[in-house]
Order: structure tokens, then sequence, then C-alpha cells
């Protein structure tokens, strides 16, 4: 396809007839998957898992039609059970009409090895379904499977780096079998697979696993493709007329146990992430930072063995993505961890007692626990060969380290350290303790959020969870949690009206000047801040008189300038409402009037705000135009005073069924419109003559500002 081809790509999403009418939720692949989750898990969360598939399983392609294919976002926390989630789907498509399912297991051995694993534990109790790995098998494996009546999973490696790859033989057996209903499961879907389009012209291979994914995808006749990840701005911002945008989405409810976003990065003031120094990166020594985390970590876990749970937990080090910085630190840490156990095991050693002094410290100002200290040293050193450390990376000590994972099952408290295998999609054990501290300059929010490895199902021992880092990553961290917040809002609320998810807006918050939402190679998209979004206004009345007579003046001479094209509306039926609508260039009143204003002491908009929107006037984030409502100019409005009289209990008018006014907020013909409202208020109930001119501003979404944001990428609600 040139480059001046607009590929049109048919749009079946929407058409219930080519979706499954009727869901099959008690056939016998879904009942030996019921019976194994309630077996594992208990009957509340297997109950959870299986209304999750469900969902997913209504935007399902009709494997009867001729011709049907979906494409569903699943999008869940991260760390929250989406691999439950979609292998529990699984079982449901096979009793629905599907026999086969190719499984795109990730884009590393280590993660498509831990997907293989989970398959065959949840998958154990159930003689009909095959699991394979398609870098083993063969396409006569498979159809003799097939013809057998097996249901067969195919786990493949999200890989184009030869053609010998698992995605490049995937297209062939896509070829083979384009007759069977199949199911394609896409996990960590934001990785690689939207593709670098921006790329293509300098760097050919750029965005090639996009293009084979698409290939295998337009292969099969009848097809479901699930996008499983829990950080979708990269797939979001495809444009709606590429194959690989989704036509529906789910979301992939966690469980009540799960602690995510909001139990760790709420707020800045959380105790459970500590700030550490920039400077504590082990170059040149081992930080002291480090050393109360692992004391913490330590302590921790014997105050859990005390209270019964013999269970094993794991501490993180997410150092740098060079593994040369991993070996180094490994090798530091574990001559430390065995001098510690050598000074703390031997009560004779001059320092024994400083040491556990200074866990004393640790425990007294760190560990909210009624245990006595000295049991639970007493403890900590008995189990002191508990503990190790492993390196978790590609080079030859990572696999040989990764390796003894396996066989090292008298180790229950494991220390690993790593850098870009413990980003997505990894789990490790009851992880309870974090230390990191390396990051970009600029971090994209989904690759970042991915390496929160901290976040899961941990309500049991959240109490001694703790993860250090530095400021900078600790702001970054609750910024990306507020836009994880925003964005399950915004889907939410685009659920309880619209199934069609080409006409979902792609506009997303960015509370951090140091994000960016994903890649800049997956779209030419771009960012920008919108100032004070939404409808805001002011409450405070602190100021003179002479302040208000000054504000008076303008507001009347405003209403002279423009008298020949005011328009009196009302809004309502009758005359009820009566405002004063003036319509010109941003720039003009800008200056005529805006800049002119003077705004109340601790005003929530404030002049810095207006020349922020000034600057984005001018250079085109924001269209040229201004409409400004004098509201109820003939009447004012009364507004109470609050206890303090420093303010008004409120401002905005709402909706009155009476007249039909739509409220303050909701002004008809202006939802999508930059306006400003200069309201008349006076506080005298018994008086309207002395009337303090008070603003509120509404800054929308609109159409040319997501073009802004979106650039050349087309969506269909534009």
């Amino acid at each position: 396809m040139n480059n001046n081809t607009i590929e049109l790509v048919e749009h079946i999403g929407d058409d219930e007839s080519e979706r499954i009418k009727s869901i099959v939720i008690d056939g016998k692949n879904a009942i030996c998957m019921i019976d194994h989750l309630i077996e594992s898990r208990g009957q509340m969360t297997a109950n959870h898992i299986m209304n999750n598939a469900k969902n997913a399983l209504s935007f399902f392609a009709n494997p009867e039609n001729t011709k049907s294919n979906s494409k569903i976002l699943c999008l869940g926390k991260v760390q929250s059970g989406k691999t439950a989630f979609f292998i529990s789907t699984i079982s449901l498509a096979f009793d629905n009409g599907y026999s086969l399912c190719f499984l795109f297991g990730g884009t590393k051995n280590n993660l498509l090895d831990q997907n293989v694993d989970r398959l065959s534990k949840d998958f154990a109790n159930n003689d009909h379904v095959k699991i394979i790995i398609l870098k083993d098998t063969s396409e006569n494996e498979i159809k003799n499977l097939l013809s057998k009546g097996y249901k067969v999973i195919v786990v493949v490696l999200k890989n184009v780096s030869s053609t010998q790859s698992n995605l490049y033989c995937a297209v062939d057996y896509a070829t083979t079998f384009c007759n069977v209903p199949t199911l394609i499961i896409d996990d960590e879907s934001d990785e690689h697979t939207p593709g670098a389009p921006i790329l293509k012209n300098k760097n050919p291979r750029a965005g090639i696993t996009h293009d084979v994914i698409t290939e295998i995808l337009n292969l099969f006749r009848n097809v479901t493709m699930m996008f499983v990840t829990a950080t979708p701005q990269a797939n979001l911002l495809l444009s709606t007329l590429d194959t690989l945008s989704p036509n529906y989405i789910v979301l992939v409810e966690p469980g009540e146990d799960y602690t995510g976003g909001d139990a760790f990065h709420d707020l800045m003031t959380n105790e459970h992430v500590q700030v550490i120094k920039d400077s504590d990166d082990f170059k040149s020594s081992i930080p002291e930072s480090y050393k109360r985390a692992l004391k913490y970590f330590m302590l921790g876990v014997s105050i859990r063995y005390i209270l019964g749970h013999d269970e094993p937990y794991s501490m993180l080090i997410h150092p740098s993505h060079l593994t040369r910085v991993h070996k180094n630190i490994v090798e530091k840490i574990t001559i430390d961890l065995e001098e510690l156990k050598e000074i703390l095991m031997n009560p004779k050693n001059v320092i024994h007692s400083a040491y556990v002094n200074e866990f004393k410290v640790v425990f007294l100002e760190d560990h909210n626990s009624s245990l006595d200290f000295s049991l639970v040293m007493k403890t900590l050193i008995e189990r002191l060969e508990q503990y190790k450390v492993y390196e978790y990376n590609t080079t030859d000590t990572g696999r040989k380290d990764i390796e003894e994972l396996e066989i090292d099952d008298h180790v229950n408290y494991k220390i690993y350290v790593g850098g870009n295998m413990l980003g997505r999609g990894v789990t490790f054990t009851n992880l309870c303790v974090t230390y990191m501290y390396r990051d970009s300059k600029v971090s994209a929010i989904d690759t970042l959020y991915q390496r929160a490895r901290w976040l899961g199902y941990k309500r049991g021992y959240f109490d001694i969870c703790r993860v250090y880092m530095t400021l900078d990553l600790k702001e970054k961290f609750v910024a990306i949690a507020d836009s994880e917040r925003d964005l399950w809002n915004s889907v939410n609320e685009f659920l309880t009206t619209k199934i069609d998810l080409s006409e979902f807006k792609r506009i997303f918050s960015l509370p951090h000047d140091k994000l960016i939402l994903t890649r800049k190679s997956v779209s030419k998209t771009i960012t920008f801040e919108r100032i004070k979004p939404g409808y805001t206004y002011d409450k405070s009345v602190l100021f003179d008189k002479d302040e208000i007579n000054e504000n008076i003046r303008l507001v009347n001479e405003l209403i002279e300038t423009y008298k020949s094209d005011l328009k009196e509306v009302s809004f309502a039926l009758g005359d009820y409402q009566n405002h004063l609508l003036i319509e010109d260039k941003f720039t003009k009143i800008y200056e005529s009037f805006i800049s002119n204003y003077i705004f109340q002491r601790n005003s929530s908009l404030g002049p810095n705000s207006f020349k922020k929107i000034l600057q984005q006037v001018e250079s085109g984030q924001i269209q040229n135009n201004l409409v400004v409502v004098i509201m109820r100019y003939k009447t004012g409005q009364y507004r109470a005073l609050s206890l303090q009289g420093h303010s008004i209990k409120e401002l905005p008018q709402g909706y009155d069924p009476g007249s039909g006014y739509p409220g303050d907020k909701n002004l008809t013909g202006l939802e999508n419109k930059l306006h400003l409202q200069v309201h008349l208020v006076y506080t005298d109930k018994n008086s309207s003559e002395f009337k303090i001119p008070i603003l509120a501003f509404s800054n929308p979404i609109t159409r040319h500002s997501i073009r802004y944001a979106t650039g050349d990428a087309f969506y269909d609600y534009l």
C-alpha cells in the first residue's frame, strides 16, 4: 500500500448480529475451569473471574456466521489478575463454538514460560484441552488434535526478529486454519502491537510486529481478538481506520483484595512509599536507604512468620536497564548480606549489638507491630539462611540465577535485582518491598506503570508493603494513578451509553510535565495542557469597594463596546432567566476586559490561568474564540455568605425543572464552547443594589482540541 492510499477497513463492530447471540456458561470446559478456580481461589473469587470472562464473551464474533470478526480491548489493572481472566475466557470460548486459540504470550521467553505454566495448571483438570508451544509443534499435530475433538491453545512468542520466529510461523498456521473459529489473545498488547508508523520511512522494520499481526488477523474468517493490557494508551491512540484498532472495550474489574495505585499512590503523604535520595544509586557504596529497606523487609517477613504465615516473600531492586549494573549490585549486596548474617548469628561479635540496635530503630519507627522486638529479632536470626539474592536478566549469570529459582525451594525470602525483565507481566511471589531509583527525564505512562510490580492482591500483608523511590518517581506515580483513575471513570461513563469504541474520545489526563502518554513512535499525537478544565468559578469576595467599582466599570464598558452585537437569551421558558451574550476573538476580549479585570484574592482562576490560555490560543492549541455571558444582567443574583464571610457559599445555579433552565454549567449551545460567565452577585438579601462581579469559566474538550492532540490520526467521533 503506497503512502497516498487510505485503506478502508470494513467496520462490523457495532452490528449485534455479528456477535454471539446466546452465551453458554455451563459447558464442560467452563465447569472444569470453575471447579479449578473454586478449589484454588474460593467460590467468591471464582464467580468474580467468570463474570469478567462472561462480560468479554458478549462481544465475541459469532462463529456460526460465514465471516465475522471482533476486536476487544480488555483493560485490567497492573497485577490484578488479567491472566486468570483471559484463561477463563478461553474456557468459555471453547464452549461457545471456538476450537482454536492463539495466545501471543509476550515478547520475552520468561513471560511466555510463565503463561505456559499458568495455562498448564489452570487446565490440568481438563482432558479436552491441549496446550502447545508453536515452535515445538507442527500443522499436522494441530490438525490431528482438532480432528479428534480437542480444543487447542497455541502459545506464540510475539517476536519478529527473523523469518523463523513465532509470529512469522503463525502467519502460515493462520492460512492453514483460516476456516476454524479462532480466538487470538494478545497479552501485554500495548507492547509492539500498535506499531511505530512515524519511524517506518526511516526504519523499514519499525512497526513490523503490527503488520504481521494484522496479516494474521485478516487471514481468519471467524475470529475474535482480545487485546489484554493495563496500560491501553498505545492501543487507543491507533487510528480507528487501523485494522488493529479495537471495536469494543471491557473493563476487567479487580477483586476485593486488590491493592492498586490508589492504595500506594493516592497522595504524596502515603507512608507505603518512602522517598530516597537521587544519589542512592550503589555507584560508590551501598546506600543507607537500601540497608534500611532490607532491614524493613527482614523484620516484616519475620513478623508474618510469628503470626503464623510461613510463606515465601520477595524484595525487588530496580536499578538500571544496564545488565552490568545489575551484576555489580548483586555482588555488593550479596557480600553485604552474608556479612550481616555472620554478624547477627554471632552474639560475641563486637558490632553484633550495634546491628541489633539498628534493626530495633527500624522496627519501632517503621513497623506498626505490637509484637515484642526481642521475639521478632530472635525469629529473624533463626531464619537467616532463608535469604538469597538473584540476578534477574538475560545475561549468563542472570539465566543461571533464574534456573536456580526453580530448585531453591528452601529459600523463602528472595531478593531480585534486574531491569527490563522485572517489568510487564512478570509476577513475584508475595512481593512486599521494592527499591527503585532508575528513571529517564521524561517517562511514558504505560512503560513506567508496568514497572509497578508492587501492585496486586496484597491486602493480607499490605501492612508490611513498602516502596522506596526518589521524590521525582513518587510524584510521577501519584500522577499516573490519577491518570488511571480518570481513564477508568471515562470508560465507565462511555459504556453507560455506547459500546462502539471508535466513538470514545482519545483525550487523556497528563498531570505531570515529565510524563508522556506512550512512546512517541506509536502515533503522531502530542500533548497539550488544558488550563482549568471543565467549569471553574470563584467564590471569594475578599477585595475592597474601589476594586469592585473598577470591575463594574469594566463590565459596563464591555457591554457598551458590543451593544450593537449583543444578544439577549434566557435558556429557559418565559423571561425567568435573562442573559447577555457577547462573542468575539479571545485575544480581543482578553486585551480589553480580562487583562484589566481585578481578580479576587485567593482566586481559583486568576490572571495566570488566562495568560496560559492566551498562549495556547496564539499557538493554535485552542481556537481564537470566546463567548462572554453577563448572567442575569437585569436582576443580578443573591448568594449567601459563608460563615467566615470571606466567600459566598456557592455560585452557579442548577437545573430548574419548572422553567426548563439547564443550569449555569450546561447553558444550551455553549456546552462545547470556551465561554466566560460574569455573575452579578449581591450578598444582602434585602438589597440588590450593591453587586459584585464574580467570574466563572468553562474550558471544554472541543473537536479542535482533540484534532490538535491527535494530529493526523483519525477517530470516528470527529
